[in-house]
């Protein structure tokens, strides 16, 4: 009886699934602290969610010079913390001090955004993150030799295997620990945002440009409603473009004409003549700190972007959008910019320095 017990025991033993090992730190997803003020994420790639040792990886990635040819910068080169992760130089320098084509855009709330580039050209966080390495303007290194690099490297080869079951690094596992870390960058915590939540006071000027931002202006003979017209296209959340198709791209008319050697902007990328000089509407989320601003960098401050918008011939420009032509001030017969006064300008650059978050320009500094 005693052996036949333990005969049973034994099979019964056997019969039992070993307990599955417990998942590894590194590769715990971690959650998306998502401020309510931004509304819903629209463009989280789920099949590369942020984990905790993801994102520690594409950190030290972000910030290592080793990516590029010359081991001379990094993707925080271009893309400096302190400044929302954009660059104060028109054009940012890359390999060799060779100049980019388009000014460094910004880097925040990036699971909002389908269409990336200035230019639209990619939809995948992670393939974008591996553009600058290879272009030759930026980082001119060949992702195979960027790749051997980093694999030789033994911390990272550590990283690698803890996050990805891998000590051989790939160039789109690069792209994707980069892009877990950028998943990150959230940023929803400035005046504007208290404001909205009721825990912030806006200024007399604040809430006046706040209403000229988010107005149409209206003029006929039964209605005179002054707008700064800037939400018809800066929306309300991330204050950036729509995010279905490529109807978040607009001619604003800062190039005067196009010709041999212009920047098509979106045309480029679809083929068709409508796209031209379109670009990617920006989100204006930490706008004071971004400066120079446009595709091109080609305005310095806020001032003179409201002085674009204001400028005689703006409507008359090759291409611009309708969006913008169909809003002014002035009598819409004689109109020919959208003539905000002085006043109402200084108001609307009052608006937008509310949306400046500190705490997110100063977490990821080095």
């Amino acid at each position: 009886m005693i052996a036949m017990t333990t005969m049973l025991s034994c099979v019964h033993r056997h019969a039992e699934k070993p307990e599955p090992e417990p998942e590894p730190d590194a590769r715990r997803k971690i959650s998306l602290n998502i401020p309510i003020t931004l509304g819903r994420a629209t463009a989280i790639d789920s099949s590369n969610w942020p984990t905790v040792g993801g994102v520690e990886l594409g950190k030290m990635l972000f910030f290592d010079k080793r990516l590029s040819a010359d081991n001379s910068i990094s993707c925080a080169s271009c893309h400096k913390p302190e400044r929302a992760f954009s660059d104060s130089a028109t054009f940012s320098k890359g390999v060799g001090g060779s100049l980019g084509l388009r000014n460094a855009m910004a880097l925040q709330n990036l699971i909002f955004e389908k269409n990336l580039f200035w230019d639209g050209r990619s939809n995948k966080l992670w393939q974008q993150a591996l553009e600058p390495i290879k272009d030759p303007l930026e980082m001119a290194h060949s992702l195979v030799d960027m790749v051997s690099r980093i694999g030789s490297i033994p911390q990272y080869s550590q990283k690698f295997k803890e996050v990805f079951n891998t000590s051989t690094p790939t160039a789109d596992l690069v792209g994707k620990a980069i892009a877990q870390f950028e998943t990150t960058l959230l940023s929803g915590n400035s005046k504007y945002d208290r404001y909205i939540m009721g825990t912030d006071t806006f200024t007399a000027a604040e809430k006046r440009g706040e209403q000229l931002f988010f107005t149409h202006p209206i003029v006929n003979r039964n209605l005179n409603l002054r707008g700064g017209n800037c939400g018809d296209c800066h929306l309300q959340g991330t204050l950036g473009g729509v995010q279905v198709g490529f109807e978040g791209f607009k001619n604003n008319g800062i190039q005067t004409h196009f010709g041999t050697g212009s920047d098509f902007g979106l045309e480029r990328v679809t083929g068709n003549l409508a796209d031209r000089g379109k670009f990617k509407i920006p989100s204006l989320r930490n706008v004071a700190v971004t400066a120079p601003y446009m595709h091109n960098g080609s305005l310095k401050t806020l001032e003179e972007v409201l002085d674009h918008y204001n400028h005689p011939e703006l409507f008359s420009r090759p291409h611009v959008d309708a969006l913008i032509v169909e809003a002014s001030n002035e009598d819409p017969l004689i109109a020919t910019s959208l003539a905000l006064t002085p006043q109402e300008k200084a108001d609307i650059i009052a608006f937008l320095k509310t949306l400046t978050d500190e705490e997110y320009l100063n977490k990821h500094k080095e």
